[in-house]
């Protein structure tokens, strides 16, 4: 995939954001979130990036991604992600769906637009079929 210089940035972000996250390095995924960042989920609402992914690695025993396409925008500082996650909950239970992850971002403080930082991460996803199998895993 070719990507301009000024969007690759954006895009080797988003790949290191799903690398860390089939990990579950948290430190590593909240390293590459700006200090005020935020994450909008279709389960919990509007959190802080931190509280978030707390919240994630306690109810997870693993996460599995195949990331189907990066669509980055020619003309924000807005990248999506469209991919299919496999989550394996603290209990065992396996969850799969398609996802499209929308990443907004902000330069890193005191640095040019080369430093992208996630400021919102925007989770869009079918919840119905989840809550009908699962019910709510954060609770």
């Amino acid at each position: 995939m070719f990507v301009p210089d000024a969007i690759a940035p954006r895009v080797d972000v988003v790949r290191r954001y799903f690398a860390a996250l089939e990990v579950g390095d948290t430190s590593r995924i909240l390293s590459l979130f700006h200090p005020s960042g935020e994450v909008l989920s279709p389960f919990l609402g509007r959190m802080e990036a931190a509280s978030f992914f707390a919240r994630l690695a306690e109810s997870s025993q693993a996460s599995e991604t195949e990331v189907f396409d990066i669509f980055p925008s020619p003309t924000t500082s807005r990248v999506a992600a469209y991919f299919h996650y496999r989550w394996t909950l603290r209990d065992g239970s396996v969850i799969e769906f398609d996802c499209c992850d929308i990443f907004d971002f902000v330069a890193a403080s005191g640095s040019d637009e080369t430093e992208p930082c996630i400021r919102t991460l925007t989770i869009i996803y079918d919840t119905a079929p989840i809550r009908a199998d699962v019910g709510d895993k954060y609770a």
